[in-house]
C-alpha cells in the first residue's frame, strides 16, 4: 500500500518535485518524465526493503546476497540491449531500472516464502497492540529517513545552482562517491542482524567492536577510492578537461566524507539494534536544520560553489558522527539486554 502511494505521488506530482530542488527548467520536463517511469518501482522497491530486513533479521544474508547478483545481472544486461543496442536514451534506462528492480523483488518473495523461512499471512488482522507497537516503531524510523533524504536533497539542490562546468565536475565526483557509499549499508545490517544475538556483556562488546573495525576498514578504503578517481584518473569520468581542475579540488573533501559516511553508518546500525530508535530520530531532526543554516549561509549567501557543497557533505556526516558516536560511549549497553527478544524482530 505505502509503495502505490509513494508512486501516486510522484506520477501526479513529478514536474513540481523536480522544480522544487532547483533544477534548470529546460531540464524538468525530461527529468519528470524519468521519474514517472521509475516511480512503477515503488511497490517492487518497498516489497524488496522488507523481504530484504526479514531475511538478515534470520541472519541469511546469502540469499539477498543472490537477489541483488541477479537484478545486477538483469540491469547490465538490459541497459546495454535498451540504450546501446536500441538507442531508447534515458527512458530506456529508467525502464530497464524498473524491469530490475521488479525481477529483484520477484526473486527475493519466490525465495523467502520457499527457502527463506518467510511465510506471510496476508489473512492474519492485526491487533491494536500490534498497531501500536509498529507506531512506536515505524514514528522515529519514518522521521529519521526523510530527514536523511532532505539532507541530501539540500545538498543536491544546492549543487543544482553551480555553473554548468561545476556541476558537471560535482556529478562526475558524486556518482563515484555513492556508488561507494552504498558498500556502507551492510554494517548497519550487520549490526541488526547481530547485535540482538549477542546475549552476553562479551558478546555485545566484541561484536560493537567488529562492527567499529570494518567502519574504519571500509570508510578508509572506499574514500581513498572515492578521493583516487577524481585525483588520477578524472579522465575516467569525463572527458573534459576543463571539469578535472575541480574534480580534483574536492576529491580531499570525499575522503572526509566518505570516512565519517562509514563511522556513522556503523555506529547508527548499533544504536538502532538497542532500539535506540527516539534519539536517532530527534538527531537527525537536529542534523537537517543545522545543514540547511550551513548550506544556506555557505553555498547560498557565502558563494563558496563547489567546494560549498562538498564541505556540506563533510558536515552532514560530521554532525552525526559525533552525535552517534557520542550517544554510544555516553549508554554504553545500558538498555540493551533488556529489549533483546523485541529487538531481532521488530527492527528489521
Amino acid at each position: 500500500m505505502s509503495g502505490l502511494v509513494v508512486m501516486g505521488i510522484m506520477e501526479v506530482a513529478a514536474d513540481q518535485l523536480i522544480a522544487g530542488t532547483g533544477a534548470d527548467r529546460a531540464l524538468v520536463p525530461l527529468a519528470a518524465s524519468y521519474m514517472r517511469i521509475r516511480a512503477l518501482a515503488q511497490p517492487a522497491v518497498l516489497v524488496t526493503m522488507v523481504c530484504q530486513a526479514g531475511l538478515l533479521a534470520q541472519q541469511n544474508s546469502r540469499l539477498p546476497a543472490l537477489a541483488v547478483m541477479l537484478a545486477v545481472a538483469v540491469n547490465i544486461t538490459s541497459n546495454i540491449i535498451a540504450v546501446g543496442w536500441l538507442g531508447l536514451g534515458l527512458q530506456g534506462a529508467a525502464a530497464t531500472t524498473v524491469a530490475t528492480q521488479v525481477v529483484g523483488a520477484s526473486v527475493l518473495v519466490l525465495v523467502s516464502q520457499q527457502g527463506g523461512g518467510l511465510t506471510p499471512n496476508l489473512t492474519t488482522q492485526p491487533t491494536l497492540e500490534d498497531i501500536k507497537l509498529f507506531g512506536r516503531t515505524m514514528g522515529p524510523l519514518s522521521v529519521t529517513y526523510v530527514c536523511k533524504n532532505l539532507c541530501y536533497i539540500l545538498l543536491q539542490t544546492a549543487a543544482a545552482s553551480l555553473s554548468l562546468i561545476q556541476l558537471a565536475a560535482h556529478q562526475a565526483v558524486f556518482s563515484v562517491w555513492n556508488l561507494l557509499a552504498f558498500a556502507n549499508a551492510p554494517l548497519e545490517q550487520v549490526a541488526l542482524a547481530y547485535m540482538p544475538a549477542a546475549t552476553t556483556p562479551w558478546q555485545q562488546g566484541s561484536t560493537t567492536q567488529l562492527i567499529l573495525a570494518l567502519s574504519a576498514v571500509i570508510g578508509v578504503t572506499c574514500g581513498a577510492l572515492a578521493a583516487g578517481v577524481p585525483l588520477l584518473i578524472p579522465q575516467a569520468l569525463t572527458r573534459d578537461p576543463a571539469v578535472w581542475e575541480y574534480m580534483r579540488r574536492v576529491a580531499p573533501s570525499a575522503l572526509v566524507a566518505m570516512s565519517l559516511t562509514a563511522a556513522d553508518v556503523g555506529v547508527t546500525g548499533i544504536l538502532l539494534a538497542k532500539r535506540d530508535l527516539a534519539y536517532i530520530a530527534r538527531a537527525y531532526t537536529v542534523t537537517l536544520c543545522l545543514l540547511g543554516v550551513f548550506m544556506w549561509f555557505g553555498v547560498y549567501k557565502g558563494g563558496w560553489g563547489l567546494d560549498g557543497v562538498w564541505a556540506g557533505l563533510v558536515f552532514f556526516f560530521g554532525v552525526r558522527c559525533l552525535q552517534s558516536v557520542g550517544r554510544l560511549i555516553t549508554t554504553g549497553d545500558r538498555g540493551f539486554d533488556a529489549r533483546l527478544g523485541s529487538g531481532t524482530s521488530v527492527d528489521a
